[in-house]
């Protein structure tokens, strides 16, 4: 099974395009056969940083202290 796991952007201004917010949206993709008890690496700690989600910058946090995460499996 793979699956996608992506932070969402949000635009830093009113007048920022879709593409820039979109490029900095942070994915991540994951490949495993089975998800069970005996399998323990089913996660990635370090796929988005507290340190990303903080920064304004990055815009991962909204003006409403909102962050969209979406999974999507494949």
């Amino acid at each position: 099974m793979t699956f996608r796991l992506t932070v969402h952007s949000n635009p830093n201004s009113d007048d920022e395009d879709k593409a820039t917010i979109n490029a900095r949206s942070v994915r991540f993709e994951y490949a495993k056969n089975a998800f069970n008890a005996s399998n323990i690496n089913w996660a990635y700690a370090k796929w988005a940083s507290l340190a990303n989600m903080n920064d304004p910058k990055e815009g991962l946090v909204s003006r409403d202290d909102k962050v969209v995460i979406q999974q999507r499996h494949g």
